[in-house]
């Protein structure tokens, strides 16, 4: 969800976005509710211009993958894990990849500010991701803490 607002910011810091975040993604919520009604390609909500709420849909995302990759050619980690515990993942990676592990400098490019989500958005997006990413983490059988 982070991810999403982040990109919201970005847009703003673009000029690809004039709309609160709140607007934005109530037209955003209108428009996936009109694709999915009338399109049998539902990958096209991936690609809606400004999109912050379709690509946080992880599971559907996720099922499209694993129709062309075995389970075991698939390594899910979270963004957090990754900011919480940054060599720790990369070594996971590296496992994952089957090659040396090294450190790696971490060091962050593009890092901008912005104010906090407001509460109650917050609140109704994660009332609203609920059931996705229980699906997701169901399939992955692992949990993120995105509740918080």
């Amino acid at each position: 969800m982070i991810e999403h607002y982040s990109n919201y910011h970005l847009s703003l810091r673009s000029g690809t976005e004039n709309l609160s975040f709140e607007e934005a993604i109530k037209i955003e919520l209108n428009n996936l509710n009109n694709i999915e009604i009338n399109l049998e390609n539902n990958l096209q909500k991936y690609t809606i211009p400004r999109s912050y709420i379709a690509k946080g849909f992880y599971a559907e995302q996720l099922k499209i993958w694993q129709k062309l990759f075995k389970s075991d050619q698939l390594l899910i980690l979270s963004t957090e894990k990754f900011e919480d515990n940054f060599q720790e993942t990369i070594n996971k990676i590296f496992t994952f990849l089957k090659i040396p592990k090294y450190t790696i400098n971490k060091e962050k490019h593009k890092v901008a500010s912005y104010p906090k989500m407001k509460p109650d958005t917050r609140k109704c997006l994660i009332n609203f991701y609920k059931s996705h990413n229980e699906e997701l983490f169901k399939m992955i059988g692992q949990e993120f803490d995105w509740n918080n």
